[in-house]
């Protein structure tokens, strides 16, 4: 028996093409030796095939119930007798003619459609499982890390995952900070950086300006290094909230497009070497609630608009060289609690609308030039428990207010 036999392929040449029962007709010819089988089509046998035994759930040779066969109908190879020619387009094309007719149906091609869309979501979600951090937030790391001069960031590891990429909380090393902390709480276990704390790293590169790459980054603390240059114009298109850059050897002007950064709520560049005026572009940081520029060799007056940020707790501007005075509009920040105006190169006197301020917990001035004052009323302000007026040309009596303790 041929080995075409074995699989029930159908002999097509001794079957009259008036039979209606064609599949019929293959199995009580198929025992002719020398019939080729007929072209390819797939048939179902629904009745047991003459190559099997007779029993009362009939087999295959292959030990397969012989019930719902597929039987693929092709063409011998003539190279090689009773073994099947492959398939071909023609041999295919009857078999995806009935399917491309029914895809025209607007109902099966609706379901065509969605089995496409799921078979693609499981794909999505198969490769998804793997989670941790994306490639490209990989990559932007791998090139922050070359921008700032870090070189003992392990990128054998997933920098989510892994505790070398985090500094245990010490109140022994306060300044001390290596860590990236990342957001897995999205689908699939998917992380993405939104902290970085590199402080007292003793990095010595520049602002790193592949930060823009990290989309969900809102935290950058680059505390006690000694990096140089200037801030980097790509941040301007980044979401941070909070940004220090404090005790470094940054230099040059703040430049205005630091006011794009509309998502700030935190901004300190103390300590470094910036110069030039205050942009008014700060203005437009209007959820600013700290802002600290003690420290650095700015001069000009501080520009009117900073009359916008109205949502100011703390100021910190001493240890500059502006000129003018102490500006009145100061009295627009009523949730101010922390002000610092030392050695800032302003001038006396010191402005009655300061004591609108009754949310002061903590007034240092010192070193005012200029003309002298006498003392400010700040009886309304009894949050206050750090007050520092030095060297302010003040006259006049202390008010016994005080002196007061409860």
């Amino acid at each position: 028996m041929k080995d075409d036999h074995l699989w029930g392929i159908t002999n097509s040449s001794n079957t009259p093409k008036s039979n209606p029962h064609p599949l019929r007709e293959s199995r009580e010819t198929a025992h002719q030796a020398d019939s080729p089988p007929a072209t390819g089509v797939f048939h179902e046998s629904r009745e047991p095939s003459p190559c099997t035994s007779h029993s009362t759930t009939s087999q295959t040779s292959t030990g397969l119930p012989s019930e719902g066969l597929l039987m693929l109908h092709m063409s011998s190879d003539p190279t090689t007798p009773g073994r099947p020619r492959a398939m071909n387009r023609e041999h295919i094309k009857p078999f995806l003619s009935p399917l491309l007719r029914q895809a025209q149906n607007p109902e099966i091609s609706l379901i065509l459609n969605m089995l496409i869309l799921l078979l693609c979501i499981g794909a999505f979600q198969v490769k998804a499982q793997v989670g941790g951090l994306p490639n490209d937030e990989v990559q932007a790391l791998q090139e922050i890390a070359k921008q700032l001069g870090k070189k003992d960031w392990n990128f054998g590891v997933d920098p989510c995952n892994d505790t070398s990429w985090q500094t245990p909380q010490s109140n022994l090393r306060p300044l001390y900070n290596n860590s990236l902390i990342c957001n897995c709480s999205y689908s699939f276990g998917v992380c993405h950086v939104v902290k970085l704390f590199l402080k007292g790293q003793d990095l010595d590169g520049m602002l790193p300006p592949s930060l823009v790459k990290l989309p969900y980054l809102n935290t950058i603390d680059l505390t006690r290094n000694y990096l140089s240059g200037t801030i980097p114009p790509e941040w301007a298109s980044t979401k941070l909230e909070y940004l220090s850059i404090t005790v470094n050897n940054l230099s040059g002007p703040i430049p205005s497009y630091l006011g794009n950064i509309t998502t700030l709520i935190y901004m300190s560049i103390e300590s470094n070497l910036f110069s030039g005026t205050i942009p008014p572009e700060l203005g437009n940081l209007t959820n600013l609630a700290n802002l600290i520029l003690s420290a650095n060799n700015f001069t000009s007056e501080l520009p009117v608009s900073l009359t916008n940020l109205t949502r100011l707790t703390e100021l910190r501007i001493s240890s500059n060289n502006f000129i003018g005075r102490i500006p009145d509009f100061f009295q627009s920040w009523k949730q101010l609690q922390k002000l610092e105006i030392q050695a800032s190169g302003l001038e006396g006197p010191l402005p009655y609308s300061i004591s609108v301020l009754s949310n002061l917990i903590e007034l240092r001035i010192s070193d005012l030039l200029g003309g002298g004052s006498e003392f400010p009323p700040l009886n309304n302000m009894t949050l206050m428990n750090r007050l520092m007026l030095r060297s302010c040309n003040l006259s006049g009596p202390i008010p016994a207010y005080i002196c007061i303790n409860d």
